[in-house]
């Protein structure tokens, strides 16, 4: 992967906030790719399910790991997208990366600059 082929991408050692539109989110972890699972670190997510604190985006390559809770019947596929004034200096790379709807995982690819 490059930042080019990256969903976001921004400052090495950046803090930032991603929300979902849809869904809900329980547990989202930082894998740098390259490096051994046990590795990734825990981040944290808000009280209602639908944010994420990134802390610390290493240099190059990674992926956040976005495990998702119960969809409601109905529910539209969730966008995930950058928080104004928590993005850390981070951008999206192009469109802003989807969750279909009754997935458990998404993934959203990351380049520290």
């Amino acid at each position: 992967m490059s930042q080019a082929t990256s969903d976001f991408y921004g400052p090495t050692g950046s803090t930032f906030t991603l929300a979902i539109s849809s869904g809900s989110l329980y547990q989202a972890n930082l894998h740098v790719m390259g490096q051994d699972p046990q590795n990734d670190k825990a981040q944290t997510v808000s009280g209602d399910h639908l944010q994420v604190t990134v802390t610390g985006l290493p240099a190059g390559d990674s992926e956040l790991q976005l495990l998702m809770g119960a969809w409601q019947p109905g529910d539209p596929n969730a966008t995930v997208s950058l928080v104004p004034g928590g993005s850390g200096g981070m951008a999206a790379t192009g469109p802003n990366p989807t969750i279909d709807d009754g997935n458990w995982l998404g993934i959203v690819n990351l380049f520290g600059t």
